[in-house]
Order: C-alpha cells, then sequence, then structure tokens
C-alpha cells in the first residue's frame, strides 16, 4: 500500500515537472478509460514535433512503443493493450520539444 502511494507521488511531481514541456499539446482525450483491448488517444499538437507513444508498467518497464514520426495538428491513435495485465500504467507522448504523462487503467 505504502509502495502504491509514492509510486503515485512521484508521478504527479513527474508530471508537474514536466508541465511547460507540454505547451504545444492540447485537448488530450484517452478513452475508454479505464478499457480492455484498444485505447484510443487523440490531442492536438500546435507545432510540429518528432514524437513517440510509450506505456510503462508500475515497475517503469516499457510495455508499449510506438513511433509516430514528426507530425503536427490534429492526431487520433488507437493502442491495442490487449497483451497487457489488469493494472495501472503509465501513458508517456513524447517528443523533443514535447512531453506529457497520463495515467492509464486495464480491466
Amino acid at each position: 500500500m505504502l509502495f502504491l502511494f509514492l509510486l503515485h507521488l512521484l508521478f504527479f511531481i513527474y508530471s508537474i515537472f514536466y508541465k511547460d514541456l507540454s505547451k504545444d499539446i492540447s485537448s488530450v482525450k484517452i478513452f475508454p478509460n479505464p478499457a480492455n483491448e484498444v485505447i484510443n488517444l487523440s490531442f492536438e499538437l500546435k507545432q510540429s514535433d518528432d514524437m513517440q507513444i510509450k506505456i510503462l508498467d508500475l515497475a517503469g518497464r516499457e510495455c508499449y512503443q510506438q513511433y509516430l514520426g514528426q507530425i503536427s495538428g490534429h492526431q487520433a491513435h488507437q493502442i491495442d493493450i490487449s497483451a497487457l495485465k489488469k493494472g495501472s500504467y503509465v501513458l508517456i507522448l513524447d517528443g523533443q520539444r514535447n512531453h506529457l504523462v497520463k495515467s492509464v487503467n486495464v480491466n
């Protein structure tokens, strides 16, 4: 229980630290959350950036990675999570100038 509390606290601090690095990302939607097989991720990227999507488990292991390339504008992506075990995960939208962290739950 203490471990989960500390992990959530670190996640919160991490999100605050990187807040300024996601200034070009807006209108982020992740649905359904929690999910069983597929997560839909949509967002608006104001300026072009070399982006990728990562999903990490709570131990920090990378469970999913998708390189999106140099993108801008409205983005919509489906992520297959059917291979992930039930639990909480961290979704990271990462670029050269942008970095956004969100939580995702798998049923």
